[in-house]
């Protein structure tokens, strides 16, 4: 749980820290934070291959799922923020379960290292958004269920 909340290493506000914590502890104990964890270190992994992060190029998308996981994503990016500057975080880490079924559609249907480099560093870049809405309160991918 510390690891996930330190994390980003540009929040040094110790209370604040603490509500993250205190949230994550409480997500994990429910019913939907194992699939988010397993999307999440699924979407950590991949973005972590993009060189530069570009913005998304929505006429790059060649695949449903794509077009999907982006409206998804600029959806809860628009509910997240309000959520977070309250740091009210136990509300924006159970509206993040709306990215499961995208984020698997995805990776069930999408070749992110296409051979077109354009589409690939699209599709990168996408997975990059991801990463940051699903990180918003700490990094999921180091939590352990």
């Amino acid at each position: 749980m510390i690891d996930a909340v330190l994390a980003d290493e540009r929040n040094n506000d110790l209370y604040d820290l603490y509500l993250r914590a205190q949230a994550l502890n409480e997500y994990v104990a429910g019913d939907k934070a194992a699939d988010m964890i397993q999307a999440a270190t699924r979407v950590n992994n991949l973005s972590s291959k993009a060189e530069t992060v570009l913005p998304v190029n929505e006429s790059l998308f060649k695949v449903e799922a794509e077009k999907a996981l982006y409206a998804v994503v600029r959806k809860l990016d628009t509910d997240m923020i309000p959520l977070t500057v309250r740091c009210d975080y136990a509300k924006a880490l159970n509206i993040l379960s709306e990215l499961n079924a995208p984020v698997n559609k995805f990776f069930d249907d999408v070749m992110v290292m296409d051979k077109d480099e354009d589409v690939k560093n699209n599709r990168l870049s996408l997975l990059c958004l991801v990463k940051d809405l699903v990180n918003c309160v700490g990094d999921l991918s180091k939590l352990v269920m």
